[in-house]
């Protein structure tokens, strides 16, 4: 892995910038609800690699939190891979107080300084688009911290991921695909602490998630999730809250049968454990609703699990 690289000898002496960052793809755990495991081939379970043009932001904390810099550095090396360096002659400060921190993409962080508990607000959109095995690109948000400028980061995802894997007929064109939650806010802000700050409490959230073996242990868990992630606009009171994904003009055809095709949307975690329901809108003008009822603590959105629901044929 690479490395952070230094400016060249053209710079100042005492200036000592961080030049150059090296940043690692977080791997996803993948889950299945109902239906035979079909894997999307992601490979080694990332479900994006670095594209030319991706940009991070890149932050170097001072003490009081009123002084931090904020660089964005571009892809330089990497490209279709989950290993890349990114440069930027605007270069970071070596020395820091707090740490470093990075977020991708840089355009989706909402405010440009850290909060005082090493926070930071992202924004889940209401809708999404599809994208060929993945899930829609400018939907993620993943962060990471480190206290060594000669250290990768290693990014950790912000949301968790759904996956509504369809099969049917050929002729079958897929419009968009929308999740409705009745008891939990789907998209809006949200407020969460830097992965990496406190790794330790969010292993224990997940198995606390995991393990929620009834209503009120969920709603245990998602009050401390809450405590957590700090999260901005959430409520347990009903009210249907909806998510889409849009497909391209004239729709994704499906493949038959026996195959199922992906559409994956980016949630907030704590969705979906509750029940929800999936409407599909097909070319044709027809359309199907799936309904997922009551508590199933294996429904439950966590930070980077990506959990799939088949719908198959015979309900099309």
């Amino acid at each position: 892995m690479g490395v952070f690289a230094f400016c060249s000898s053209s710079c100042k002496k005492n200036e000592q910038k961080v030049s150059s960052v090296s940043i690692n793809l977080p791997a996803v755990e993948e889950s299945f609800i109902g239906e035979e495991k079909a894997y999307i081939d992601f490979g080694d379970n990332n479900l994006m690699k670095w594209s030319a043009g991706d940009q991070v932001a890149v932050y170097n904390l001072m003490n009081d939190y009123t002084q931090s810099e904020r660089v964005v550095y571009t892809l330089s090396s990497g490209a279709g891979t989950t290993e890349a360096t990114f440069q930027s002659e605007g270069a970071v400060s070596e020395t820091t107080e707090q740490g470093f921190f990075v977020f991708y993409p840089a355009s989706k962080v909402v405010n440009h300084a850290i909060g005082p508990r090493n926070s930071q607000t992202f924004d889940v959109p209401e809708t999404q688009n599809y994208a060929y095995r993945q899930m829609d690109p400018t939907s993620l948000v993943m962060a990471a911290k480190v206290n060594n400028p000669h250290a990768a980061f290693n990014l950790k995802h912000i949301f968790g991921f759904a996956n509504i894997r369809i099969k049917g007929a050929a002729t079958k064109k897929v419009l968009s695909v929308k999740i409705i939650d009745k008891a939990f806010h789907l998209n809006g802000n949200i407020t969460a602490d830097i992965p990496g700050v406190d790794e330790g409490r969010l292993s224990s959230l997940i198995s606390e998630c995991a393990n929620a073996s009834n209503a009120t242990a969920f709603d245990t868990y998602m009050a401390n999730l809450r405590q957590y992630l700090q999260t901005v606009n959430y409520t347990s009171e009903p009210g249907d809250e909806t998510m889409t994904l849009l497909c391209p003009d004239g729709g994704v055809s499906l493949k038959g049968a026996d195959k199922w095709e992906h559409f994956v949307f980016t949630l907030r975690p704590g969705a979906l454990i509750k029940g929800f329901t999936v409407e599909i809108e097909f070319a044709d003008g027809t359309s199907t609703v799936t309904k997922y009822n009551g508590y199933n603590k294996d429904y439950c959105i966590q930070p980077g699990r990506l959990i799939n629901f088949g719908i198959t044929a015979d309900e099309l």
